[in-house]
């Protein structure tokens, strides 16, 4: 191998990785010019004279591979012979895990739903994620795919109907996966911002009722009345319950 030669760095195969590694190591077994041992296509010569040069180079092979796995891995192919016995040792480890964790992320990715009580960006970067998992074993995942789903997996409620209707109107030339993941972060903040000022109007309505006194103050009964009906109205601003447009914290008359 000439002292020239572009070696690609060493990525060291683990549990999640397969698709990587393989990469990885065929382009610097290719960089040693043995990927012809590893593959089977070049065979150990029977004439004597010829095969020293066929073992040196096979060697080097088996190096390149021993030493992109973990020490678990190197175990389970201490005992080859031969650099093709050592890499397709790994691959049918390997090939049968990946139709297995395929299977798993692809059900996971398909029951995925949102959930209202937690972080949306979290979960934007939870199902992106699984995406990315799928194509690190070798399934095709394009982006509108994925961008498909995260909209097909928000709540079916008045306020993410809107969201889906916004996006909708978006250029298709836009509609890729940064552009979607800003608006998640603007709705999120919003979101977080309407429980922040809700949370402050109720604080001073509760004030401004048990602070009246007198005649005009109304009785507990028929406040808890009221507060008990407004948790199964809905605001016709802000779409949320528990209060209604005329104390909604986003009316601008309010």
């Amino acid at each position: 191998m000439s002292s020239d030669t572009v070696k690609v760095p060493i990525v060291k195969l683990s549990n999640d990785n397969y698709h990587e590694w393989l990469k990885h190591c065929q382009l610097n077994l290719n960089a040693a010019s043995v990927n012809g041992h590893v593959a089977g296509q070049i065979v150990r010569p029977t004439t004597p004279t010829n095969q020293p040069d066929w073992d040196q180079k096979d060697a080097r092979a088996q190096s390149i591979i021993f030493g992109s796995l973990c020490r678990e891995y190197q175990t389970m192919v201490r005992d080859k012979i031969t650099s093709k016995e050592m890499f397709d040792t790994v691959k049918t480890i390997f090939e049968d895990k990946s139709s297995s964790r395929q299977v798993a992320l692809q059900t996971q990715l398909m029951n995925f739903k949102f959930d209202e009580s937690k972080d949306l960006v979290q979960q934007f970067f939870e199902i992106q994620q699984i995406a990315k998992n799928l194509s690190d074993i070798g399934v095709t995942m394009q982006d509108q795919f994925v961008i498909s789903k995260i909209i097909s997996s928000l709540p079916l409620n008045a306020r993410y109907q809107a969201f889906k209707e916004s996006w909708a109107s978006v250029p298709s030339s836009d509609q890729n996966l940064p552009t979607l993941l800003n608006r998640f972060k603007s709705m999120e903040q919003d979101r977080r911002t309407i429980k922040i000022m809700k949370n402050d109007a109720n604080k001073n309505v509760n004030k401004a009722f048990f602070n009246q006194g007198g005649q005009n103050r109304p009785s507990s009964n028929k406040f808890k009345k009221m507060n008990d009906f407004k948790k199964k109205t809905k605001c016709h601003l802000c779409k949320e319950f528990g209060h209604w447009k005329r104390e909604c914290p986003l009316n601008p008359n309010k």
